[in-house]
């Protein structure tokens, strides 16, 4: 069917869940706190879909942020959008520049973030999801269940 005549006869409704999805991240991440710090941050999205999103979250925040590769880019740039130390020499050089505290950087499609002290120590996206997981079941929602629902037995 024609995407226009299904929006037409509201087959398709259309609905953008930024608002509510940077809201629910506030009831889970303490940006009060972070806000505290006054940081000056640097996120590198890596020309994926996560661009301006670090900045959206912190924008109530007393943060200072700064992108860099946040053009939209299908491309990527020519470079491979993985959060790795081997790919972020941009950030470094970033963070370095700005004298930053932090440096962010998203995968291409935002699921996976790695990061970096003003010093240059990196944090893998590993490391960043066990340290996640392990703040929100002691300090914010509980007990975590675990489901893999794509592997089979």
């Amino acid at each position: 069917m024609d995407y226009d005549k299904a929006i037409e006869q509201n087959l398709i409704r259309r609905f953008n869940p930024t608002n509510a999805y940077y809201e629910h991240l506030e009831t889970l991440v303490d940006v009060d706190k972070i806000s505290s710090g006054e940081l000056h941050i640097v996120a590198d999205p890596m020309y994926g879909s996560g661009r301006t999103a670090i900045r959206a979250i912190l924008s109530r925040s007393r943060c200072h942020v700064t992108e860099i590769r946040g053009e939209m880019n299908p491309g990527f740039g020519g470079i491979h959008p993985e959060p790795i130390r081997k790919h972020l020499d941009a950030l470094v050089a970033a963070i370095q520049t700005q004298h930053a505290d932090v440096g962010i950087a998203t995968d291409g499609d935002a699921d996976r973030v790695g990061a970096m002290d003003g010093q240059g120590n990196f944090v893998d996206p590993h490391t960043i999801m066990a340290l996640s997981l392990r703040y929100l079941a002691e300090k914010r929602v509980g007990p975590v269940t675990w489901s893999r629902p794509f592997l089979r037995r």
